[in-house]
């Protein structure tokens, strides 16, 4: 919101947008259409990943390549259309119809 950084985001020709506090699950496209269904498939692979450690052993930590491996996995589950239908639900102009 600082005047600098909105002057230099306007000036790449993007249109800036303030979303109010508290509005995010009805505006942001990746709230409104897929974050559920993100956070589940990641969630299944971390849950994999645990279960496969020895319960006899301390739960090592994940490295930073398994949760990226987990991230990428989720986001490719998510299909181009369902990107574009979340789009067009909040009404910004990413894709057209």
């Amino acid at each position: 919101m600082m005047g600098s950084v909105v002057g230099a985001i306007q000036a790449l020709g993007v249109e800036v947008e303030f979303i109010p506090p508290g509005c995010t699950g009805l505006v942001q496209p990746v709230d409104v259409g897929y974050n559920k269904a993100f956070k589940s498939k990641d969630k299944e692979k971390y849950s994999n990943w645990l279960f496969d450690q020895d319960p006899d052993l301390p739960v090592p930590k994940t490295s930073r390549r398994d949760v990226v491996e987990w991230i990428l996995a989720a986001e490719t589950n998510i299909l181009m259309e369902t990107r574009r239908k979340v789009w067009l639900k909040t009404r910004y102009a990413y894709f057209s119809d």
